[in-house]
């Protein structure tokens, strides 16, 4: 896919993008800690590890197909344009249940550990691909702060894992409505 030229991606671009993401994120979070106090987070490890693998998955090859010439090549060898999908879905599933395992030892809201460790896996994989080159060797990023894409990085990622975390509390209980009730007698 072609991108416009001259299609930049400025500071103030990844600001409001942060604002944007975190306007959206505080009720999303609000509702989810909220309406998940009834649902046992450790009987939602299969169901956010599926979710987890699917949504990364199509999140990568999406942005391989999209913005590979203009962003991720800088970042990537060529020979893992392809293997990046299947790969990074598998370290998300391994991010995703690391997060899973904490939230479930660590006192206080699991979800709300959930989630926020989410934005912080934004922030850790940003900071990476920042040392990379990814802000001095794409031109469409070339010369955007860092601090801005590191803000943003934490309320996209937050963002990120509420949607898998509300498509795999749907999940659980689409497969608890075709599990049919144990026998009694």
């Amino acid at each position: 896919m072609a991108l416009p030229a001259g299609l930049g991606v400025t500071t103030e671009v990844l600001w409001r993008g942060a604002l944007l993401f975190a306007v959206v994120d505080l009720p999303f979070v609000a509702i989810l800690v909220r309406r998940s106090r009834h649902v046992a987070f450790a009987e939602l490890k299969r169901p956010l590890l599926t979710v987890t693998l699917v949504f990364w998955f199509g999140l990568w090859l999406w942005a391989v197909s999209t913005f590979w010439e203009s962003v991720y090549h800088y970042v990537f060898p060529t020979w893992a344009r392809w293997w990046l999908p299947p790969l990074q879905a598998a370290l998300a599933c391994l991010v995703a249940w690391v997060l899973w395992w904490l939230a479930n030892r660590v006192p206080g809201q699991p979800v709300l550990t959930f989630l926020l460790g989410g934005g912080a896996w934004g922030i850790a994989s940003h900071v990476i691909a920042i040392v990379r080159g990814v802000l001095e060797k794409p031109a469409m990023l070339r010369g955007a702060s860092p601090v801005a894409a590191v803000t943003l990085a934490f309320f996209e990622f937050t963002f990120y894992w509420c949607v898998i975390l509300s498509a795999a509390l749907i999940l659980r209980r689409a497969c608890e409505r075709q599990t049919p009730p144990a026998a009694s007698g």
